[in-house]
Order: structure tokens, then sequence, then C-alpha cells
């Protein structure tokens, strides 16, 4: 049901517009489910409250479920979801830790807010699939604590208050500017051929010009204090997110494209989000390292089956490339590079030491294994190399979060990017694109991998493959 529709006859009623949502949070691990209590009608809902689970550890059960859910007197309905894999917040080595998480935001993602009485993506809201659209964010944190209590209750699950906290202590706000230039769009199908078709880009919510942010109508009142109800302020928005609609071309009827020529046109977008560059940084370090050794061996293997003499002297070269990016890496991690500092969380703080002793060793080997490469040992040492190869990707799986899309940080850092095609005010296609993929830094190895770069993007529908190419 469109919303407008709903707000017209609750203010029929009532004598006054109201949020058109109940929000509550439910959290499912171990068996066991826990939720929030519920917040009518509010659109920046603030709880401070915390579930504790009381469970045997280590648990068998190895992943949280989070949902975000609107009460509803008929149906609740799912507004996202959001799985948090313990083996990615915890690490259960010699210098191990147990798991821990945030505070920090997660970002939800499902189908597009239409507002149909019949969502025919709902399944998306659950987590299965990948979102086609940015629904909310979450302040969440969790901590573990080992009792010695061996009278235990049975597992249960509580609901208690907590204080609220320090947002800014975790990561101040920044502004982000975002911009993209439009070459080109072909490949548009026929069906689309006779309305006139634009772009839009957003993050998060802001550039969102069809079903974004939604303003909350509810004031403060003398009961309301500063710890328990967030104060939502809204400016003019700051972007120009949308390419002028435009009718598409032909000439085999087939096929169809906008006829930009010469006129390209760009679309910005400014929005303000906490700052954890530093998560995507480390992620795109770590990611060409693991690019750069895969290539070079890809090159060492190739000149192996041609029986190549090159083949030992590539060998050299390559593991000469991994000790310097090893070691590159130290030297940004610990602060020489803009991604000063180790994280804010506690979790940032264990990753990153994680990352840099994993790394070191690796480096360490690499200019050790240099040293041994002969012609008699190049095989031997070819495949010792692999394996460096198998531990930069593990590390890299292992920062990965269990979601279909998602980054290589289990802490989220910046919301998705996406790219839709809009044609008669509906959505037929869209791209989803990394914000790590995308992001600025003046240190290349931190540089987002399509940072300022042309590129292809093929368009696609929830349930179809490629729908068009921009």
């Amino acid at each position: 049901m469109n919303s407008s529709i709903v707000a017209n006859v609750k203010k029929a009623f009532t004598g006054e517009f109201k949020d058109l949502v109940d929000p509550y949070v439910q959290v499912s691990f171990a068996g066991l489910t826990g939720k929030t209590s519920v917040k009518k009608h509010s659109y920046a809902p603030v709880w401070n409250e915390q579930l504790v689970f009381t469970e045997m550890f280590p648990p068998l059960c190895q992943r949280i479920k989070i949902q975000l859910r609107d009460n509803d007197p008929v149906n609740n309905t799912v507004i996202g979801t959001h799985f948090i894999d313990l083996k990615t917040i915890s690490n259960d080595g010699e210098k191990g830790f147990l798991p821990t998480f945030g505070p920090t935001f997660i970002h939800l993602y499902g189908s597009t807010r239409d507002y149909s009485l019949i969502d025919e993506h709902s399944n998306l809201n659950t987590g299965l699939g990948e979102g086609v659209s940015y629904r909310a964010r979450l302040l969440v944190a969790v901590r573990t604590e080992i009792t010695d209590n061996i009278d235990l209750a049975p597992s249960e699950v509580e609901v208690e208050p907590t204080f609220p906290i320090n947002e800014t202590a975790y990561g101040k706000n920044e502004e982000f500017f975002m911009f993209t230039t439009v070459l080109d769009v072909t490949m548009i199908d026929k069906k689309l051929g006779d309305k006139p078709i634009y772009l839009e880009i957003s993050i998060g919510n802001a550039g969102n010009t069809i079903d974004g942010h939604n303003q909350t109508t509810r004031e403060l009142s003398d009961s309301d204090s500063d710890d328990n109800i967030e104060v939502v302020t809204t400016t003019e928005a700051t972007w120009q997110s949308t390419t002028p609609p435009v009718k598409p071309m032909t000439n085999d009827r087939l096929y169809y494209y906008l006829p930009y020529w010469d006129n390209k046109p760009c679309m910005h977008v400014r929005s303000i989000w906490p700052d954890y560059r530093r998560r995507m940084y480390n992620s795109n370090i770590i990611a060409k390292i693991v690019d750069k050794l895969e290539e070079g061996l890809s090159e060492v293997h190739s000149l192996m089956d041609l029986e190549d003499p090159g083949g030992e002297r590539k060998l050299r070269v390559v593991l000469d490339e991994v000790h310097t990016s090893c070691a590159r890496y130290s030297s940004i991690a610990k602060g020489n590079g803009s991604s000063a500092g180790m994280g804010k969380t506690k979790l940032d703080k264990e990753r990153m030491k994680l990352c840099l002793r994993e790394i070191e060793q690796i480096g360490n080997m690499a200019r050790n294994l240099k040293a041994l490469v002969t012609k008699h040992s190049f095989k031997e040492r070819y495949k010792t190399a692999q394996t460096y190869l198998q531990k930069l990707r593990f590390l890299i799986e292992d920062l990965r979060s269990v979601s279909l899309f998602s980054p290589f940080q289990p802490q989220h850092a910046m919301p998705d990017v996406f790219m839709w095609v809009i044609s008669n005010g509906k959505r037929v296609a869209y791209q989803r694109i990394l914000a790590r993929d995308l992001i600025y830094s003046i240190v290349d190895e931190e540089c987002g991998r399509d940072c300022a770069k042309v590129q292809t993007l093929f368009l696609k529908v929830p349930t179809a493959k490629v729908a068009l190419e921009s």
C-alpha cells in the first residue's frame, strides 16, 4: 500500500501524521531468540538495550542473526537482516581473543522500498540473495564474558537497559564527496525504448530520489531526554544524483542507447558518514598484495610449462615483490601512511594485530625463500610460494563477512554504492558497488581499485541477469 495513502488515512482518523513504522530488533543465536522493545511510530528509533545470551562456550552455533523488524498487528515485516560470523570477530589462536564487535554501524540491504502491498522481492530483506536497496543502519556492539558459575540456569535470553554510547568516540563524522561521469549507456532492451530514461547514483539514502530517507515526524516532548531520543536533523539535499531524462535511440530496433554525444552527464553526492576509512584501506592493501602475487605466480607457471629458464629469475622477482609489499603494509599499518592508527574498536585493534603478524611473517618467509631458489629447487620453491598465496587468501577470507555481497571486514565502513536505471518512474536495472573499490587515498596502495578509472558496469534486475551495459 502506498505510504502517502496510509498517512492520509491516519490523519483523517487521528488528526496528525505519524511515522509509519514500529521498529524493533530481533537477535537469534544458538537456537535462542531475543528482541528489544518496540518503538512506536519512529523512523529513527533509539533503544539503548542489550540482549544477554547465556550459553555454553564455545557455542555450537557460529552465526548471529540480527533482524530489524516492523511490529505490525497482522504480520511483522522484516526490514533488513544481517549475519555476524563468530569466526570473523574472534580468534582461537595462541594470541586469540573472544568474540567482540563494535560499537559500530551495520548497514542493512534488501528490496526497494516501493511500499506496495505485495513485495515480490521481500526475501531479500531476510538475507536471501543480494540486496538491491539500502534499508537502514543499526548501531550494534557484541561482547563476550566467561563466567565461572557452574550453577548456570538453562540457556536463556534477557533484555536489559544499557547506557547510551558516545558515537563519536569510535569514529568522527566526515563529509564524503562522490562524483561520476556517464560516458555511454548502450545495449538497452527494446522494451525500455519508448520512455525517457535516466540514471541515479546513491550511497545509503544519500542520492536516492525516489524511495530514500523518510523524515521522522516525532517531536521532542518534556519527558524525552538526550539519553533516550535521537534528534534527527536534515539539511537541503547536497547532491545532483540523477542524469537528465533522455529518450533512447536505436539503429536496428533491437538494442537502444542514450544519445549523449559530446555532452556527458555528471552526477555527484555529498554525504556525511562515520570515518571508518582505515577499514577499507586495510582491505585494499591486502587485496592488492594477493592480486600481485597471484599474477606473478601465474606468469611463473606459464614459463615453467614452456620450460623457459627465465622462470627461475621471475620467481625471485615475485618473491622480492612480496617481501616489499608486506614491508610496505607494515609501514602503513603502523602509522606511516594516511591510515595512521590501528582503529577505535577492540575488534579493529585485534584485527590489525592479526594482519600485521601474518603479513610480516609471510614477508620474511618470502625473503628467505628467494635466497633458496636454484635451478634444481625451482619447482619445489614455486610450490612453497603457492602456500604463501594460500595464506594470504585465507587472511582475506577470514576478514570477509558472511553476507553474499560484503567487504573484507566484518565491521562495515561505508554503505555500498548503487547505480540505477529509472524508466517511467520505476527502477528497472541496477549495479551494486563496494565503497572500498571507489574510496580515494593519497597512498596508492590504499586506493580503491576502481577509483577515478573508466569502467564498464553491467546492470541487472533482481530476478534476471544482464539487462544493459553502461
